[in-house]
């Protein structure tokens, strides 16, 4: 809560980057690989453009299969390696 002033003053969040994904989004049902629900809140209120975590250890096909939007967040697994492109004009707020 301390935190909000100042994402606000600063124009939001562009990335979150944590070990355990957000609840119902790359997550399983127990407990040691379960998400966490305040991520998705997080997500909810801030709408950050990138949510990177790693921990939910799967292997990929295609890197499509690591991401999923969640409104104008994309939340991407990063087990292992995952390059991302960022265009810094889209940073700026």
């Amino acid at each position: 809560w301390r935190l909000r002033p100042r994402i606000w003053f600063r124009g939001g969040i562009d990335m979150v980057v944590s070990h355990a994904s957000p609840r119902f989004i790359h997550d399983a049902e127990d407990r040691c690989h379960r998400g966490f629900a305040i991520y998705r809140k997080l997500i909810d209120w801030y709408q950050p453009r990138y949510f990177l975590h790693g921990h939910i250890h799967a292997h990929f096909d295609h890197d499509a299969q690591r991401t999923t939007s969640e409104g104008d967040t994309k939340v991407i697994n990063c087990f292992g390696t995952y390059q991302v492109e960022i265009d810094e004009k889209q940073l700026a707020r």
